[in-house]
Parts: structure tokens; C-alpha cells; sequence
């Protein structure tokens, strides 16, 4: 822990939610809105620590962050996923529950952006 509360692990997903902005920045702003992030995820026991990661960034930066929490029980999260993926309107970032093969589809469907400096 660190004086603002919120634990190192914490910090660092902070960390990676920045740079996704920097590579999405203005994503889907409304006009006249801030830029806000949208983030799926299927840890529904994290929730409210991300949202609190995501206050202290608003705070920070004005950036709004919304984390999105689905079920991983029985496919709900991967099922919501691949539907997303199909209409192509999945989120800013995701979270990919189900290993490097998993991954690995999203990507060679060009679903998911490298955000690796060149």
C-alpha cells in the first residue's frame, strides 16, 4: 500500500490503462464530453477496486475510465466477447479470459491492437 491506498498491482493496471489511451485517445468521446475509456473485464470480485482506480485517474488526468464486469461463469464473458468482436464494437480494452489460444484468434482476426513502442 501507498499513501493514496490503492495497492502497487493496482497502480500498475493504471499504468496500462494509459497507455492504451495514449494508443485510443478520444476513442468514443461524446462531443462536448471528456474522452472516456471502456474497458470489459470479467473479474466481478475487482470491480470496486477499479473503480477507484479509475476515480484517481479522472482526478488525474480527466480521462473518464468505465470498467464493465461480466460473469465468467459458463462462457458469458468470452460469449459476449466473440459477439462484439463479430459486430465489431468491442470496448477500448478487454481483458481475454482463456489463455494464449484465445488471444492468439483475437488477434489474427485483427481485433486486437499491438501497443508495443516500434
Amino acid at each position: 500500500m501507498n499513501p493514496t491506498g490503492i495497492p502497487r498491482r493496482s497502480k500498475f493496471v493504471l499504468g496500462v490503462i494509459l497507455c492504451a489511451e495514449i494508443a485510443l485517445m478520444g476513442g468514443r468521446a461524446a462531443e462536448g464530453a471528456g474522452p472516456e475509456l471502456q474497458v470489459w473485464h470479467w473479474w466481478t470480485d475487482k470491480q470496486a477496486t477499479f473503480e477507484k482506480l479509475a476515480d484517481e485517474y479522472r482526478r488525474q488526468t480527466g480521462v473518464k475510465v468505465v470498467f464493465d464486469a461480466s460473469s465468467p461463469n459458463q462462457g458469458v464473458y468470452n460469449r459476449k466477447l466473440q459477439v462484439a468482436a463479430i459486430a465489431n464494437v468491442l470496448p477500448d480494452m478487454v481483458g481475454i479470459a482463456g489463455g494464449g489460444e484465445s488471444l492468439a484468434r483475437y488477434i489474427m482476426a485483427g481485433k486486437i491492437a499491438d501497443l508495443t513502442a516500434d
